[in-house]
C-alpha cells in the first residue's frame, strides 16, 4: 500500500515541480483572481512545457530525453527570472505567496486528494485493456521511446503516428519526470486530468462569483466553487432518470407505475454509456451525436484527446473570463 502510494506522490511531486515554473506569470495573468488562479499553473506549465517539446522535436533540435528536459526547463527558469526582475515583479509575487499561501494549499490540498482517491479508484480495474486503451497506453509508451516527432506508429513499422498526440506527450512528460513506469502513469493520468477537472472548476467558478457577484462574501465564494467543481467533475446528464422514468410510464393508463419491483427491474435494466447516445438516439432522430460527459469519462478511462482536453478548456475558459473582466472592469452591468 505504501509503495503503492509512492506512485502518486513521485507523480503529485512532478506535476507540482513543473507548476513553479509558470507561477510569475500565472499569477500575472489571473492577477484580478482571488485565488491569484494559482491551481492554472498546473495546465499551464504542462501546455507550454510540452508544446516546446513538441515544436523543438519536429525540426530536430531538442531530444525528448533527460538532457533535452533539462534544457527546456532552463529556459523556463531564465525566462521566469527575467520576468520577475522586470519592474521588481518579483516584490508583488512574493507578496503573493504570503498573503495567499492559505488558500494556496487548500487548492493544493484539493488537487492531491482528488488525485490520491480517483488513483484508488482506478486500483480496483487497473488493466489497460479494451476500447482505446491500447492505442492511447501505445501513444504514450511510443513517445517515451522517441527523440523527436512525430512519435513511430507502434503498430506499423518504419512509419508515424498520423494522428493528434499532444495530449499524449503531456503524460509521457509527466511519465518520464516521476519515474513511474507507464502501466502505472496511464492510470495515474486518468487521476489527473480528473483532479484538475475538480481543481479547475473550483477556481474558475469561484473566481466568476468573486468577481461579479460576491466579492467580500468568502464563504459563499468557496461554497459556490466547491459545488460547481461536484456537478462538472462527478455529474452526468438526466438521461438515467428520464428513462427510468420512461420505463415506467404506462401509455394506456397516462400514469406513473413507480413501484418497487418496477423501479428495481427498470434500474437493473438500465445501460449507463446509454447516458452517451442521448441525442438523436431517445427518441431516435436522423441527427445523432455522441457526447461523453467527464465522469463518464474518467470511469471508462480512455486516455483520449476528448478527455485529455477538458482541463486546456478550462484554463482557455478562465483566460477568456479574466481578460473580459480587465477589459469591462466587470462582468455583469445593466444597459
Amino acid at each position: 500500500m505504501l509503495h503503492d502510494f509512492s506512485f502518486i506522490f513521485n507523480w503529485w511531486l512532478a506535476i507540482f515541480s513543473l507548476s513553479l515554473l509558470s507561477l510569475p506569470i500565472t499569477f500575472h495573468i489571473f492577477s484580478k483572481f482571488w485565488d491569484k488562479g494559482y491551481i492554472f499553473a498546473k495546465t499551464l506549465s504542462l501546455i507550454l512545457i510540452t508544446y516546446v517539446l513538441l515544436v523543438s522535436g519536429i525540426i530536430k533540435l531538442i531530444p525528448f530525453n533527460h538532457t533535452g528536459l533539462s534544457i527546456v526547463i532552463g529556459i523556463f527558469l531564465i525566462f521566469d527570472i527575467l520576468f520577475l526582475i522586470h519592474r521588481h515583479r518579483y516584490r508583488d509575487f512574493f507578496k503573493t505567496l504570503k498573503q495567499k499561501y492559505f488558500i494556496f494549499l487548500f487548492e493544493e490540498a484539493t488537487f492531491f486528494l482528488i488525485l490520491a482517491v480517483w488513483s484508488y479508484i482506478r486500483g480496483f480495474t487497473p488493466e489497460i485493456e479494451g476500447l482505446e486503451k491500447y492505442m492511447d497506453w501505445g501513444f504514450v509508451n511510443t513517445a517515451l521511446r522517441s527523440q523527436f516527432w512525430p512519435p513511430v506508429d507502434m503498430w506499423f513499422s518504419g512509419e508515424v503516428i498520423n494522428y493528434y498526440y499532444f495530449g499524449h506527450l503531456i503524460f509521457a512528460l509527466i511519465t518520464k519526470i516521476s519515474g513511474v513506469v507507464s502501466s502505472v502513469g496511464y492510470n495515474l493520468s486518468i487521476a489527473t486530468v480528473c483532479s484538475l477537472t475538480f481543481a479547475s472548476a473550483f477556481s474558475l467558478v469561484s473566481n466568476i462569483v468573486h468577481l461579479s457577484l460576491l466579492k467580500n462574501n468568502l464563504k459563499k465564494i468557496i461554497t459556490a466553487g466547491i459545488i460547481s467543481a461536484l456537478l462538472l467533475t462527478f455529474g452526468g446528464n438526466l438521461h438515467s432518470v428520464f428513462k427510468i422514468a420512461k420505463l415506467n410510464y404506462t401509455q394506456n393508463d397516462q400514469h406513473f407505475v413507480l413501484t418497487n419491483k418496477a423501479v428495481k427491474k427498470s434500474i437493473s435494466d438500465y445501460w449507463y454509456p446509454d447516458a452517451t447516445r442521448f441525442i438523436g438516439h431517445d427518441p431516435e432522430t436522423q441527427d445523432k451525436t455522441i457526447h461523453e460527459f467527464p465522469i463518464y469519462s474518467f470511469v471508462v478511462s480512455d486516455l483520449h484527446g476528448h478527455m485529455n482536453d477538458i482541463i486546456v478548456v478550462l484554463l482557455f475558459l478562465a483566460f477568456l473570463f479574466v481578460s473580459f473582466y480587465q477589459k469591462n472592469n466587470c462582468l455583469l452591468y445593466t444597459s
